[in-house]
């Protein structure tokens, strides 16, 4: 398991890690929590959670995502094979995102936690 979480990671370091993260082979879980991340740095992380074939958990609280952010991981749920917990709490998140993750969850076929 990575566990970033606490730093000063930032929109930046969330898209240097999603590259990372949507070529390996084994990571399973990614703790990003405390980052300020952001819409873009989701963005971008969500870009990779539906390449990534072996990431099953992402731990995003408390980021400052927002709608745009929750619909780009939205879609990456509804994409990927391997995704199984995805972590949310302590974000932005308004009515938009949430209607976005809720038809994501539907379309799922690895899904099983959303916090």
């Amino acid at each position: 398991m990575s566990s970033l979480e606490d730093n000063s990671i930032g929109s930046e370091g969330a898209k240097a890690l999603a590259d990372a993260v949507a070529q390996s082979k084994s990571l399973q879980a990614l703790i990003l929590r405390f980052n300020w991340i952001g819409d873009e740095g989701a963005k971008a992380l969500a870009d990779a959670v539906a390449q990534s074939k072996s990431l099953r958990t992402l731990d995003l609280p408390h980021n400052g995502i927002g709608d745009e952010g929750a619909k780009a991981l939205a879609d990456a749920v509804a994409q990927s094979k391997s995704l199984q917990m995805l972590t949310l709490g302590g974000n932005f998140i308004g009515s938009e995102g949430a209607k976005a993750l809720a038809n994501a969850v539907a379309q799922s076929k690895s899904l099983q936690t959303l916090k």
